[in-house]
């Protein structure tokens, strides 16, 4: 069966269509913080239609990782996390990676013997945080955190996220400009030490910023008090062999507590409205190397497919506007009924989109920026309308046509067939012939 691409395809549809992306691009150039005029939006701000899948539909199957082991540090003290260090690194640990700020000089003596640590031992990542970002030349100013009689003799690596401690962490960057040189991010530090093609693997992806993907909370971590670690009674070397330690903060919080190095994330029970921070920037740091490792990455829909969605589901929605006022624009209240129906099948194709966002993300592990769709959606109707009286009023769209012209085939005559025979000819009478 053939199809007549001229009954969906049609002028007064692309011309409305392109009209919508018109007015949606210029309005991208105006800035408004539309949360400072509405305080009820501060809950939802920093919504994203994937926490629902995280927080309900995640499958709460605790699997234990026997790569990483999470020390607690309790309240910092760099005499205590000299011994900790020493008798981590007597029982031949991969890699140990510091969760702290080692900001100025504090105890002299204290400091010396950690120094010392650090001189010894090759395999200890400190963590610092970066400052003074310059939007004109893409580079951090500094990197902060650690003193240098510390950074001197020890790896180091970035653990601030992008964005603020008042939104969800989702992505990190794992490596960064500073000046003249580049530095990688705490766990990616990590996890290239324990595994160089891990690294390698992430560059391949060339993504700037890299969605984290939650697959741990704290309880699929072996995890150690400060007094376990300094217990000589307990031999170590059997537990943490070859694995990537952690040390930082880890305790069992209480609502009251002050926040130490907390953040929001995905797996928050509360995707809106959320008043406490869920996770440690360790338990974050260990998720982090955890995907590093499996290489269990989230995948991220390509713009130009978004783009033609978002196309698409605009011109179905002004074939249906057009459509209606095509046939039922001579009822009485069809202005009312229209504009109520309309936006009932908005409410419903938005939510339909959620839902859409919401499997592909559970099922394939893929993120569709559907803004483009929805606030196409949003204006689909009052933009249609304010095409319909442009139409109504400027000469030129009034003389586009409804349908695209159809050409009119003539039919080719029936060429005779050169094979048929001559006609004979009647014969002659014979009594009118002349007798010579």
């Amino acid at each position: 069966m053939k199809i007549n691409w001229r009954r969906f395809i049609r002028p007064h549809n692309i011309l409305a269509t392109v009209f919508i992306f018109l007015v949606m691009w210029l309005t991208s150039f105006i800035h408004i913080d539309h949360h400072k005029l509405d305080p009820f939006t501060y809950g939802i701000r920093d919504y994203d239609v994937t926490d629902i899948v995280y927080s309900r539909l995640r499958k709460n199957e605790t699997v234990l990782d026997n790569r990483i082991v999470l020390v607690n540090i309790g309240q910092p003290d760099r005499m205590m996390l000299h011994r900790m260090l020493e008798r981590i690194e007597a029982a031949q640990p991969k890699v140990i990676g510091i969760d702290l700020f080692l900001e100025g000089k504090k105890d002299s003596l204290a400091d010396a013997l950690l120094q010392q640590t650090f001189m010894r031992h090759q395999n200890i990542v400190v963590a610092t945080v970066l400052e003074g970002y310059s939007a004109e030349k893409d580079y951090f100013e500094r990197e902060a955190g650690c003193d240098t009689s510390f950074s001197s003799y020890t790896r180091t690596g970035f653990a601030n996220f992008p964005g603020n401690k008042t939104n969800t962490v989702r992505i990190f960057s794992y490596e960064e400009n500073v000046r003249e040189h580049s530095v990688y991010a705490f766990s990616a530090e990590l996890s290239r030490y324990y595994d160089p093609t891990s690294i390698e693997v992430l560059k391949k992806r060339r993504e700037d910023l890299t969605r984290i993907h939650y697959t741990s909370n704290s309880e699929s971590f072996l995890r150690f008090e400060p007094e376990t670690i300094l217990d000589t009674t307990i031999n170590l070397g059997e537990i943490l062999k070859d694995k990537i330690i952690l040390i930082g903060y880890l305790e069992d919080y209480k609502p009251d507590d002050p926040i130490i190095d907390r953040f929001f994330t995905p797996l928050n029970e509360r995707y809106t409205g959320r008043t406490n921070p869920d996770m440690y920037g360790l338990v974050i740091h260990a998720n982090v190397i955890r995907m590093l490792l499996d290489r269990n990455y989230i995948r991220t829909a390509p713009k130009w497919i978004t783009f033609i969605f978002a196309l698409v589901l605009i011109y179905v929605n002004t074939f249906f506007f057009f459509w209606n006022y095509r046939y039922f624009w001579y009822f009485k209240h069809f202005p009312k009924i229209l504009y109520r129906w309309a936006h009932v099948v908005q409410v419903i194709e938005i939510a339909l989109l959620f839902l859409l966002t919401a499997w592909v993300f559970y099922a394939f592990k893929i993120t569709i920026d559907c803004t483009i769709a929805i606030v196409g959606l949003v204006l689909v109707f009052d933009l249609c309308i304010i095409y319909y009286y442009l139409r109504q009023n400027i000469n030129f769209l009034g003389k586009v046509p409804d349908h695209f012209p159809i050409r009119h085939h003539k039919k080719k005559l029936a060429k005779p067939d050169k094979r048929q025979s001559k006609p004979r000819k009647a014969p002659e009478d014979s009594d009118t012939k002349t007798i010579p």
